[in-house]
């Protein structure tokens, strides 16, 4: 699995650096008190962490992602104040869609960002045409960002009216 909390440059924005460190310390907490003791929990960077779960069902993945995404949606007590993220959850499964961990961590991450333009706080299992929709946007990106930097993008107007209502004179 791998698990990026909602909102949280945010709040390491608004109260600072110690709140977000706060706020991590106690989400690994959470994160270890809903998983199995066979299961592993480790933070990659920022506010992303990885959950490796060890002979795991894809019911078995459901059920923790539920019990992290209800850890993750209650409020954080942060420099006495209540602070509320929620996490979105991107897991990918061995072998089916990738056979090393390096696969998997892309995998998972590519369902994660999946979940956060669906809306964030929710769980996405990886499927395969997530990658080619990320390949696709990152090819649109390029060919965007080349033909701006060419100068090869123009604009074009064309009006839409109802010529009813726009006038008596108006032939359509």
């Amino acid at each position: 699995m791998f698990i990026d909390l909602d909102n949280f440059k945010s709040i390491n924005d608004t109260q600072g650096h110690h709140a977000g460190d706060e706020l991590l310390l106690e989400a690994a907490d959470r994160l270890r008190s809903v998983v199995r003791d066979v299961d592993t929990v480790a933070r990659i960077g920022g506010d992303e962490f990885t959950v490796i779960l060890t002979e795991c069902s894809v019911e078995d993945a459901e059920i923790i992602s539920i019990r992290i995404l209800n850890e993750m949606n209650r409020h954080f007590m942060v420099h006495g104040r209540k602070v509320f993220v929620s996490a979105s959850i991107g897991a990918a499964f061995y072998p089916q869609d990738a056979e090393d961990s390096s696969g998997l961590i892309k995998a998972a991450d590519t369902a994660m960002y999946r979940a956060k333009e669906d809306g964030r706080n929710r769980l996405q299992l990886f499927r395969p045409e997530h990658r080619t929709h990320l390949l696709k946007q990152a090819a649109i990106e390029s060919a965007l960002y080349e033909a701006i930097q060419n100068r090869s993008l123009h604009l074009v107007y064309q009006p839409k009216f109802d010529c009813e209502k726009s006038s008596k004179t108006c032939r359509c």
